[in-house]
């Protein structure tokens, strides 16, 4: 049995927050006072963030659309190395062939 520091011996940390109270989050960020500037700091970059990442969604999306109508298979996989089975198939096409 794990105890915490608190005024009782051998409290544990839940009966200790249970006899001290506790207090939600929303009555914890009702209290604080905000300052205006530093407000519009975070909102400025907030919106900062959600511009870069809706560009890249955005550059995802096309990169998707183009692969569909392309009809083809995404740049990444259609330059991925040559498989043993790949090889093995070939050489069977070319001595079949000969």
């Amino acid at each position: 049995m794990k105890t915490v520091q608190s005024s009782l011996q051998g409290e544990m940390h839940n009966q200790y927050r249970n006899r001290v109270g506790r207090i939600s989050r929303n009555q914890h960020l009702m209290s604080q006072k905000v300052d205006p500037s530093q407000r519009r700091e975070e909102i400025k970059r907030f919106s900062e963030a959600s511009k870069k990442i809706e560009r890249k969604m955005k550059m995802e999306v096309e990169k998707a659309a183009k692969v569909r109508t392309s009809g083809g298979e995404p740049p990444e996989k259609s330059q991925s190395p040559v498989t043993d089975s790949e090889v093995h198939r070939r050489r069977e096409e070319v001595e079949a062939s000969a």
